[in-house]
């Protein structure tokens, strides 16, 4: 009688225990994935722009933020943030 409880107390808490996160996590449709937006770097933005680093990306969501413009800071795993320069030059290419 010892064994089959031991056994079943061992695979209840080896059906508690978490499990680490994967990589693919990142890659799934809709997550962000900053790495494919870098050759936008440069660039001039406009609305053709953002869809092409939304695509490169995987984002859902492209967000342009231009100098002084006030953001929310809440992290979205579906958005692609596109900084601006006074220019609308993108300065940099970021997931959130």
């Amino acid at each position: 009688m010892r064994i089959p409880m031991t056994a079943a107390l061992l695979l209840l808490v080896a059906a508690c225990t978490p499990t680490p996160p994967s990589d693919t996590a990142a890659a799934t449709p809709g997550n962000c994935v900053a790495d494919g937006g870098q050759a936008f770097v440069g660039r001039t933005y406009s609305d053709a722009v953002a869809a092409d680093i939304r695509t490169a990306t995987r984002a859902r969501i492209a967000r342009p933020i231009r100098p002084g413009q006030v953001v929310t800071m809440e992290f979205n795993a579906e958005r692609v943030t596109i900084t601006l320069d006074a220019q609308d030059r993108i300065t940099r290419v970021s997931c959130g």
